[in-house]
């Protein structure tokens, strides 16, 4: 894998101290950083990667998905597999129950791209064949008319591309685009839906530097190292605004391409769920990718309010005088940077009182037996007895410690590909209330357990934030003294 080159942001033109405002923003509203790039001339000037996710690990992009499945559309098109005014009937006969619809029956590959079909919003299904349920359901409008948030249709453009070529959309991309990019496997997994395609929708990952290289490469129309990637004039096709969109909670978004959002400033966008971004800007050459779990606040303002305000206005055409005290301020920040956690203090005299001591709970959700800390003054281990077994989550005081990921196993769904486990970091918020962290690194979940210990009672609350639903989460663990 090439990575791509570093330079300090004075040398194309971006101040560390409009950088350092940026986080600041960011961290004063409390939002979930995973990780943020910043590229100009093709060329990364910033990066920051908060602990404990790390630059290697391949990140979720939920809707970002969407994008990377059009460009496989884009080159089944240049290849003679479908055509943009191909009726999506055509295409799977074998699906349909019945004689469609007539507002089905005209619905085309280009109406899929540009999430104007023939349904309001449309989700994931519960049943295995995604595509038949989209051609069997009940339309609401004549397609081309009006934008709904459609995840069912991006799917069915990745089972176009699957029928017509007979490799999956993952098989497909790579000699056409993860290749030519010197993308490699370790740095994409690509999930499938339950009939065994790629999940279009909002199911790739790939590692920070790999949407880098795919957002550069949109923002050269296509072209890398002088060699043409993409279909020609694709890059520029997709990011035409061609519907006006309001999705489906409730936020204008300008107009959109195909899988492209319009964005400020004449830029375009890959957007996925709780902050994840790829942006490009062509008028000053800039790349922004973000990755974040934003799901408790507005994440729209992540990459539409905070990014403007305080960087993108501030981009100057020619490289600018070094600012060497912001920059050392701007790498330290880089080195030391960890998931927002709220503000409080490491140490707490509870500490020697409450290590080692076995708190016995009463009858909860999760069923387990007893809890105790095994404390230092600078990091922790929260151990919960389940009888059979015992979990064990490991902390820092301010710094995310790496543990398994035993807490994912509530989802019902037990032996998740978690390879690089749950980072955990505590503080104590006030003197009787320690609040632990846990972020799962390869998944968008996360857990704030808080504890209080009282004088009457302890009490051990774990809540979960992010894309998993739990049955027996939120849930207390009482001991009562």
């Amino acid at each position: 894998m090439s990575k791509l080159e570093r330079v300090r942001p004075e040398s194309v033109g971006i101040s560390p101290t409009s950088l350092l405002k940026w986080l600041d923003a960011i961290d004063q509203t409390g939002f979930i950083t995973h990780h943020l790039l910043l590229l100009r001339h093709g060329k990364v000037a910033f990066e920051i990667h908060y602990n404990p996710f790390r630059p290697d690990v391949k990140h979720y992009l939920c809707s970002c998905s969407k994008s990377v499945a059009a460009d496989a559309v884009g080159f089944a098109i240049s290849e003679g597999l479908t055509s943009l005014d191909e009726r999506i009937i055509d295409i799977f006969p074998d699906k349909l129950n019945s004689k469609p619809h007539d507002y089905i029956s005209a619905m085309t590959v280009e109406h899929l791209l540009t999430m104007s079909t023939v349904y309001g919003d449309a989700f994931e299904p519960q049943t295995k064949d995604w595509t038949k349920e989209f051609l069997n359901g009940t339309p609401d409008h004549y397609p081309g008319m009006i934008f709904g948030y459609d995840s069912i249709g991006t799917h069915t453009l990745c089972d176009i591309v699957q029928t017509r070529s007979g490799m999956t959309v993952r098989q497909y991309l790579t000699p056409r685009l993860f290749d030519p990019l010197d993308i490699s496997d370790d740095e994409i997994f690509w999930q499938v839906n339950p009939g065994g395609i790629n999940h279009g929708g909002g199911g790739l990952h790939l590692t920070p530097e790999a949407m880098a290289k795919y957002g550069q490469l949109h923002l050269n129309n296509g072209v890398w190292e002088g060699k043409q990637i993409l279909p020609p004039g694709w890059a520029e096709d997709v990011a035409i605004g061609r519907i006006s969109c309001v999705t489906w909670d409730g936020t204008y978004k300008d107009r959109y391409g195909y899988k492209f959002w319009r964005t400020q400033d004449n830029g375009y966008a890959c957007l996925g769920l709780a902050g994840q971004v790829i942006v490009m800007h062509p008028d000053k050459d800039v790349v922004f990718v973000g990755s974040a779990n934003g799901f408790q606040t507005d994440y729209h303002y992540f990459h539409k309010t905070y990014f403007w305000n305080f960087v993108y206005p501030e981009i100057k055409n020619d490289p600018i005088p070094y600012e060497e005290e912001a920059y050392k301020t701007l790498t330290e920040r880089i080195n030391s940077a960890e998931v927002f956690m709220p503000g409080g203090s490491s140490s707490n005299p509870l500490i020697s009182q409450i290590n080692g001591h076995v708190y016995p709970v009463r009858e909860n959700k999760i069923n387990c037996k007893k809890f105790w800390f095994d404390m230092t003054s600078e990091s922790g281990t929260l151990n919960l007895d389940f009888g059979e077994r015992t979990m064990q989550i490991p902390f820092g005081f301010g710094t995310h410690l790496i543990g398994d990921a035993w807490l994912q196993d509530f989802t019902g769904k037990p032996g998740g590909n978690y390879p690089n486990g749950c980072g955990s970091a505590a503080v104590w918020v006030d003197d009787k209330t320690l609040v632990i962290q846990s972020h799962i690194v390869d998944s968008l979940q996360y857990f704030i357990i808080t504890c209080r210990f009282d004088e009457k009672a302890t009490v051990l609350q774990i809540r979960p934030y992010g894309i998993y639903k739990y049955d027996v989460f939120p849930c207390s663990l009482t001991h009562i003294k």
